[in-house]
């Protein structure tokens, strides 16, 4: 159930063009934003599509135990403290696997996806401070299938507090 859309984009004079110039709306992630694509010089006068795909640029470590045929934590445990070295620097090999979220369209929304949602929620919510629950609701109404203690989880791995402590740090804030 792959969704592909096609980019269009417009370049006119100097332009460094990055792979985080695909984001373009938050349907879309990039692993690595600041890579390079191209550097267009001041004579530069053209237009270029990009394909995009839905689908992982992560392997979820469930589909990965699925497909070596070996249970999950097998997976989590063999990968823990391991690292890869490769061109772009090192990398501890659990971050290849990343954790998904079901959603309303039946595929699975990497939990970088979630979590980035929900810093924006928040970051953006202005007098009204919003608890775990409207968080939830506000996910579900977007198509994502997640629960109150994921979001909490989440919230708290991004070292956001509680709405209690955010309404509480935004009023000592003020006075």
């Amino acid at each position: 159930n792959i969704r592909t859309r096609v980019l269009d984009f417009e370049v006119k004079g100097k332009k460094v063009f990055t792979a985080g110039d695909l984001m373009i709306d938050e349907t879309i992630e990039i692993g690595n934003p600041d890579l390079v694509i191209f550097t267009a010089n001041k004579d530069a006068d053209f237009t270029f599509s990009v394909q995009v795909d839905s689908g992982r640029g992560y392997v979820p470590s469930e589909m990965f135990a699925d497909a070596i045929e070996m249970h999950e934590s097998t997976v989590s445990r063999v990968t823990s403290n391991k690292y890869v070295q490769c061109e772009r620097g090192i990398f501890e090999l659990r971050y290849f696997f990343t954790s998904g979220i079901g959603t309303d369209g039946g595929e699975a929304a990497s939990a970088l996806t979630v979590k980035d949602r929900i810093a924006r929620l928040i970051a953006a919510e202005g007098d009204e401070t919003l608890s775990d629950d409207k968080l939830v609701e506000i996910l579900q109404k977007e198509g994502f299938d997640i629960a109150r203690r994921t979001v909490a989880k989440y919230r708290e791995a991004l070292g956001l507090g509680s709405s209690v402590a955010r309404r509480r740090a935004r009023l000592l804030a003020a006075a």
